[in-house]
């Protein structure tokens, strides 16, 4: 399947997870890549809910990223999107089965959440 020439005009920093990371004391630690930067092809508009509780401050806002097909994500990994960092959830959701005969790339659900 070929991928078509899309322009992708915006740039974002990627922090892979790095499973299994551990600290001086061998114990598990949350850990991520360096950032290195990864042009894509935009995002969808913020989306943000907060629960209705009194006294709750929390927001979540998610937010979709689309990407090239060369780009690998995975679950946890780290993004800063307009000087926002998210986070991955899940895996990328490919375009490569469709019924077009091109891998148009993919979409990657990122999530924020504030308090």
């Amino acid at each position: 399947m070929t991928a078509p020439s899309f322009p992708t005009p915006f740039v974002i920093a990627h922090e892979a997870f790095i499973p299994d990371a551990q600290n001086a004391h061998g114990d598990l630690v949350d850990k991520w890549a360096p950032a290195s930067a990864r042009s894509v092809y935009g995002a969808g508009p913020a989306m943000s809910n907060e629960p209705k509780l009194v006294g709750q401050d929390r927001v979540i806002v998610d937010v979709v990223l689309l990407v090239p097909p060369d780009q690998p994500y995975g679950p946890r990994d780290r993004v800063t999107l307009a000087g926002n960092v998210f986070e991955c959830v899940g895996y990328p959701e490919s375009t490569e089965f469709n019924p077009f005969g091109k891998h148009f790339g993919a979409v990657v659900n990122l999530r924020r959440v504030e308090g």
